[in-house]
């Protein structure tokens, strides 16, 4: 199977639209611009012009991987390699750094950034520790909160949720046999196994709605490909592909129209076509002559933006966004080096 996507510095190309396109709303969107020395360097985009300053000086490869608004405020999350190659987690606060999760001796990911209602910033992610294995965490404040494995086997936390005033964290880990189960933890224990560890499950992004629990993920199929889901609490899980192609979802969006889960679907050719689902009926974005995908969907009144993917003929990706499933626009860089988002979010 193809990999477009992974975690940490090299990660999928997403997009904005332009000023004109933006009604009322602010549109913020994470991610990283390539520089004239290679570098890959975190920025915020705020309607489609970068912010100032951006969120590492391009010295060393960096990447903003989440955003979380609250009141005037706009949190960051992401990754930064240091001087000896390990990329170390990091939280910025209106384009200042505010806290480093990590030493700097190993790798550490951050994945997924939600603030309390108190304003506490809870951060879920992992690290790579000396035995090679993935330890999923989650950081409060900058501190450790909580490691919910021990290192025996891999471990990711993925995304991030309140319900009250408990922290719902999905991921993935790693069983005896070797196979991945879809997880969702609730504080720092076990909440739900949503597979059931007889083949490799992944469970990514997170939102709570009407009390509810949604996670997207994919799970590997008895013929190798990977069917796209979504689970709603412990005992619902929902194929939205029937595992004929390659299928992944990585976020979703709910609300009283529906569910909205951004991925994609693989097409007849091995394209990857980049796809929104409502519910369980898809809409493909893409035409499918270039590999495509969708990575982000947010909710504004009655209109679905979607962000994504689309590479050229070259390899490069060029970064697009969807509004209620037509194209609007690439931006997020020049088209002469490559620019990376990774999530994106409306306000008022």
């Amino acid at each position: 199977m193809k990999t477009i996507i992974t975690t940490g510095i090299t990660v999928l190309v997403l997009g904005l639209y332009p000023t004109k396109n933006i009604h009322a709303q602010k549109v913020y969107v994470a991610g990283g611009a390539h520089n004239s020395r290679g570098k890959l360097v975190a920025k915020i985009w705020r309607n489609g012009a970068a912010m100032r300053p951006a969120l590492s000086t391009g010295r060393y490869d960096a990447n903003a991987t989440w955003l979380a608004l609250s009141g005037n405020h706009i949190y960051a999350i992401g990754n930064e390699k240091n001087a000896n190659g390990k990329l170390v987690a990091k939280v910025w606060k209106d384009g200042v750094q505010i806290n480093t999760l990590s030493n700097g001796t190993t790798d550490t990911y951050a994945q997924a950034i939600f603030i309390s209602p108190d304003q506490h910033v809870y951060v879920a992610g992992y690290e790579e520790i000396a035995n090679g294995k993935t330890v999923a965490k989650v950081w409060k404040d900058g501190v450790l909160l909580y490691k919910l494995n021990d290192g025996t086997f891999d471990a990711c936390a993925m995304g991030l949720g309140m319900l009250g005033d408990v922290i719902y964290i999905s991921g993935y880990a790693e069983g005896a046999n070797g196979k991945t189960v879809a997880r969702i933890w609730k504080g720092k224990e076990v909440w739900a196994d949503l597979t059931d560890g007889l083949k490799d499950a992944y469970a990514y992004g997170l939102t709570v709605f009407n009390q509810d629990i949604y996670v997207a993920g994919s799970e590997y199929s008895t013929n190798g490909n990977t069917v796209a889901k979504v689970w709603k609490n412990k005992n619902t899980a929902i194929n939205l592909t029937d595992g004929s192609k390659n299928a992944e979802v990585y976020f979703l969006a709910a609300s009283d129209h529906g569910v909205y889960t951004a991925g994609f679907q693989e097409n007849q050719n091995g394209i990857f076509v980049a796809t929104v689902w409502k519910n369980s009926t898809p809409q493909s974005l893409s035409d499918g002559t270039h590999d495509a995908i969708a990575r982000c969907v947010a909710l504004w009144r009655n209109d679905i933006y979607v962000v994504g993917s689309e590479e050229r003929q070259q390899g490069v990706g060029v970064a697009k966004v969807w509004k209620n499933g037509s194209v609007l626009a690439p931006s997020l860089g020049n088209g002469k080096y490559e620019s990376i988002a990774n999530y994106i979010c409306l306000k008022n």
